[in-house]
């Protein structure tokens, strides 16, 4: 069976040969490596295109540039139609990945041949190549650069758009759509780069770009919904879905939720930016929105607007991590057992997704009370 390395780079000159070599120094016997540059402006193309001209290693490399950027989500789409192979594999320009991570799939596919996404866990490394430790493993769902997709998952939906910033969110519920299964082992696959660069490594560290950054973040993902619902609505005219109409009432309560979310924000960003009287408003006034209802939820966003109290408590406590991810790390690789997603577990668990809801406790259900 051939596999697919869907490498999308950008700007990642520093990183990107021990990119190039981890995805070479792969053991499996029939493997090609897609090298998609989204028009980088630094020397990641001529690197990547040196490389693929002196490797005369046993695999196949094809190099790609686009004539225009794409973004993340349409980035990985090109690679795809460039490819040939029945599993692809995730792979950004700034990760490492270990030798045996083909092989670990490939014995996931034996077993569980249902499966049409299967992750592997991951080490988090920062921009040094430092390990920050090993995610976890307890939770059912990985990063988009641990995870490796059947093609049907992109053959049998129409193509990712031009600027879409990011790819697993739109092709996770796609699994589902087709009746399949979603695994997640306890292997070690790759090591993830979070070095500030990456979608999951933006500083956070002021009220005001927090609110910003999450606002930006939350439109993305309303976005996505509406993809997520175009795509079901493609695959259904084609052929039948099971449980199309739960599918179809899961995506739109995650877009209920999403623009609840959004006014939230939008609240909070009035208060930051309006000075002394509209914060005092907003610290007295009920508020509806989540992580916002109590007194004490409020106060802590006011007093995050305070630059003279963000900067003290950067002298104190120093600078702020690049990303949440790293709280989640543990020192040494967990050992837990495989998590195998099903279309019923999807439709029943609200942490059964990659897009996650702040609310979850109003997990969409019926008139009753009942899971819909």
């Amino acid at each position: 069976m051939r596999f697919s390395f869907l490498m999308i780079t950008y700007n990642q000159e520093n990183y990107i040969l021990e990119a190039l070599q981890s995805a070479v120094a792969q053991d499996y016997h029939d493997l090609e490596i897609i090298i998609c540059d989204d028009t980088s402006k630094d020397k990641t193309f001529e690197l990547a295109e040196k490389f693929a001209k002196d490797y005369q290693g046993p695999h196949t490399i094809i190099l790609h540039r686009n004539p225009e950027n794409l973004g993340i989500g349409a980035n990985f789409q090109q690679a795809y139609e460039l490819s040939s192979g029945q599993w692809l594999f995730m792979a950004a320009g700034d990760d490492i990945f270990v030798p045996q991570r083909c092989k670990m799939v490939a014995k996931a596919i034996q077993e569980y041949p249902d499966a049409r996404v299967i992750a592997t866990n991951y080490q988090v490394i920062d921009g040094n190549g430092v390990s920050q430790g090993y995610m976890c493993g307890e939770k059912p769902i990985a990063v988009g650069a641990a995870l490796a997709w059947h093609r049907d998952v992109f053959a049998r939906f129409p193509p990712i758009p031009k600027g879409t910033g990011v790819e697993d969110n739109i092709l996770y519920p796609r699994v589902f759509f087709l009746g399949g299964q979603a695994i997640k082992t306890s292997d070690i696959g790759i090591k993830y780069r979070i070095d500030g660069h990456s979608f999951t490594g933006l500083r956070r560290d002021s009220a005001l770009a927090v609110r910003q950054y999450f606002l930006r973040v939350n439109r993305i993902f309303q976005d996505i919904m509406r993809l997520r619902l175009n795509d079901l609505d493609y695959l259904a005219a084609r052929q039948e879905v099971p449980f199309e109409d739960r599918l179809r009432k899961r995506q739109k309560w995650l877009l209920s939720c999403l623009k609840e979310e959004e006014q939230g924000h939008l609240a909070a960003l009035d208060a930051i930016e309006g000075g002394f009287f509209s914060q005092l408003s907003y610290l007295f006034r009920s508020n509806p929105h989540f992580g916002q209802k109590e007194f004490k939820q409020r106060l802590r966003i006011v007093l995050a607007s305070q630059r003279w109290l963000v900067a003290l408590k950067r002298l104190i406590f120093g600078e702020p991590p690049v990303s949440g991810e790293f709280k989640d790390c543990r020192p040494e690789p967990p050992q837990t057992p495989t998590h195998v997603i099903t279309v019923e577990d999807y439709l029943q668990n609200p942490s059964c997704d990659i897009t996650r809801a702040a609310e979850e406790a109003r997990f969409y259900r019926d008139d009753n009370g009942r899971l819909a």
